[in-house]
């Protein structure tokens, strides 16, 4: 069983305050930063439970279809208006308790922007794997960045399908491709060709 989505320190943190969180950074940082402390408490104690509800094994997750280490998938959503180095001044220390007290995990980001997202997350302990639109960003660059034990799943637009079918495939190997298919024939012969051009 999957555990449901908890969303992030951040993103809880910008549905309890709102849009008036992005002028709290600089009006009362202090505010931001208690409420940031609370809510990253609070999803710590709500992802071991929901772990525990779940009947996980140990020191995996279920999300989206596959088992990743850890306990818990942060939704950072609510990223994609902020800066990079919003992110290392405010957020990414509170990702990182959680994902320390929950023994591991993977983010989510849907956003549009990079700026040094991804080095930052990249730079991160007991991070198991990112998500991310690849339409957005390019999985060949990410995965030249990405550590090696770390897995990228990437949402593929039909520009990045037939680039892997001419064989240009990237040489990280712990890569995780969403493709949608028109019906599950169309899906089982994509599946087919994709095989066929990967390198040996």
């Amino acid at each position: 069983m999957q555990i449901p989505d908890l969303q992030g320190p951040f993103n809880n943190a910008h549905l309890i305050r709102g849009n008036d969180i992005l002028l709290d950074f600089y009006d009362a940082p202090e505010m931001v930063e208690v409420l940031l402390t609370k809510v990253t408490d609070y999803q710590i104690a709500l992802a071991k439970r929901m772990k525990t509800l779940c009947a996980m094994e140990e020191d995996f997750f279920c999300d989206w279809g596959g088992w990743w280490k850890g306990s818990g998938r942060i939704s950072n959503c609510s990223l994609h208006m902020v800066s990079a180095d919003f992110y290392r001044q405010f957020i990414q220390k509170h990702d990182q308790r959680f994902l320390d007290a929950v023994g591991g995990g993977r983010i989510h980001y849907c956003g549009t922007h990079d700026g040094g997202l991804f080095d930052a997350f990249f730079s991160m302990g007991n991070l198991s794997g990112v998500d991310y639109d690849g339409a957005y960003h390019d999985l060949w660059e990410l995965s030249e960045k990405a550590p090696r034990d770390l897995t990228l799943l990437q949402y593929m637009k039909p520009a990045q399908i037939e680039r892997l079918l001419n064989g240009d495939w990237p040489k990280k190997r712990n890569i995780i491709l969403q493709i949608f298919a028109g019906s599950v024939e169309e899906g089982k012969d994509l599946l087919r060709r994709l095989r066929e051009s990967m390198p040996a």
